[in-house]
C-alpha cells in the first residue's frame, strides 16, 4: 500500500515505532499516576483497608452509609490520625462521605478555589 506522506515527514508514523516507549516515558512513567481507592465498609474492623492504601500512597474515598453515627466517627477519627501521621489532607464531601489523600497528592474544592 502507497502512503501519500513520504518517510521523510516528521509526523510519520511507522507501524513498528507504535508502542515503543521514550526516554521521557520510562523516566516518568509512575511519576503521574495516582490510584484511588474507593471503600464503604460495613463495620469499623475493615477500616484497616483504608490505613494499608494510604501508607501505599493511594487515595482513599471513604463511603460511611452503612454505619451509625458512632462507628462512622470513630472510623473518621482513627483515619484522621492515621492522615495526620503521613502529612495528608482529609476533606469532607458528604455527610458521610470522605476523601483521604496522602502528602504527595493535593485536594482542591470548589470553596477553596472560589477564595483563591
Amino acid at each position: 500500500m502507497n502512503s501519500y506522506f513520504s518517510k521523510s515527514y516528521d509526523y510519520y508514523t511507522d507501524q513498528d515505532d507504535i508502542g515503543t516507549s521514550t526516554p521521557f516515558s520510562e523516566k516518568y512513567a509512575n511519576a503521574f499516576t495516582a490510584e484511588i481507592i474507593i471503600l464503604e465498609p460495613a463495620s469499623f474492623t475493615e477500616i484497616s483497608e483504608a490505613i494499608r492504601a494510604l501508607r501505599g500512597n493511594q487515595m482513599v474515598v471513604l463511603n460511611l452509609m452503612k454505619l451509625d453515627f458512632e462507628e462512622a466517627q470513630r472510623c473518621v477519627d482513627f483515619l484522621s490520625g492515621g492522615i495526620l501521621m503521613i502529612n495528608g489532607t482529609v476533606e469532607k464531601i458528604d455527610e458521610k462521605i470522605f476523601i483521604f489523600a496522602p502528602y504527595n497528592a493535593e485536594i482542591i474544592s470548589e470553596v477553596q478555589q472560589n477564595y483563591n
